[in-house]
């Protein structure tokens, strides 16, 4: 652990909370009852993520309910990254214009800053606590600081694009929601969880040069950084604007995937960790839990 991260994860949280709870504000003003709503499905959506991820040989089994690490990527992701992206997006979209590509203002102003801050803060929540020590560990924390993005953006979506139904905002907020979780589910989640994956390699792997540690990270921070450009890439023809989206979406999905068995697998196989109920006073105690095959002592310890 490294308490000048963790230091600086505590004052970059705080200062970033206000600006995410007054954008949510800001957003009630408009339609306060859809807006609620929408907070409310976003708040149900992370809760049901984070308890699937909870029953998954990915979660650390060092944590038992993990309430800081868990909230503080919830929170990076949610606030530090929406107003990194917030800060530098403009001058990226700046640079679009600049180049005369107006169809990549959305890549420019997303992919870039978005991908980047998100990345960041896995950094920072490894580094932040010291029991994290496995590379499905940043995969794990990379696809929690995803979803708190992710929850943030679905919940303002749904708050501002219901507004635009003909009949009913709340109507209009369901829909949006619907749409996204049909046709945009997991992106961030997917995105940040395979950059958190190459962060944990990276740390986390012995005997492994400088060189392949920032290579790895690159080509994984390449992976979401051109998903994330493309899925936001305006076309006006509308077949070709589908069957870009569909392209990204395999390409995407598949790499997520990938990483899902390649940590799963590796989280699984892992025999290093030994618990026990309470804490080993004699040395005959060290003897029996010894005399053990690891998967009984694993169990014995819980």
């Amino acid at each position: 652990m490294s308490r000048l991260f963790r230091n600086t994860l505590i004052v970059l949280l705080v200062l970033t909370g206000p600006f995410m709870i007054l954008t949510m504000i800001f957003q009630g003003f408009f339609s306060p009852l859809p807006s609620l709503v929408s907070y409310l499905i976003g708040a149900l959506y992370a809760l049901v993520c984070l308890a699937i991820l909870r029953r998954t040989p990915l979660w650390p089994k060092w944590s038992t309910t993990g309430t800081w690490w868990v909230l503080a990527a919830l929170l990076w992701g949610a606030g530090v990254s929406y107003a990194v992206a917030g800060a530098v997006g403009y001058s990226a979209v700046d640079m679009s214009m600049a180049l005369r590509w107006e169809d990549a203002i959305a890549s420019f102003g997303g992919a870039w800053p978005e991908e980047a801050a998100k990345a960041l803060g896995v950094l920072f929540v490894l580094l932040s606590f010291k029991r994290f020590n496995r590379p499905w560990h940043g995969f794990v924390v990379g696809m929690i600081v995803g979803l708190g993005f992710e929850t943030l953006e679905n919940a303002m979506y749904g708050s501002m694009l219901g507004m635009f139904h003909p009949s009913s905002d709340m109507l209009g907020m369901l829909q949006t929601w619907g749409i996204r979780m049909v046709f945009l589910p997991f992106l961030h989640i997917a995105w940040t969880g395979a950059v958190g994956w190459a962060i944990g390699l990276a740390l986390y792997t012995g005997e492994k040069s400088l060189g392949w540690r920032i290579r790895v990270v690159a080509i994984y921070f390449l992976y979401a950084f051109a998903c994330h450009f493309a899925w936001n890439y305006s076309l006006d023809d509308y077949t070709l604007f589908v069957a870009k989206n569909v392209i990204v979406g395999i390409v995407m999905y598949a790499v997520w995937i990938y990483v899902w068995v390649k940590a799963w697998r590796a989280a699984t196989s892992d025999r290093s960790y030994v618990f026990t109920h309470k804490p080993l006073r004699s040395v005959s105690e060290v003897e029996a839990l010894d005399a053990q095959s690891p998967e009984a002592a694993v169990s014995a310890g819980g």
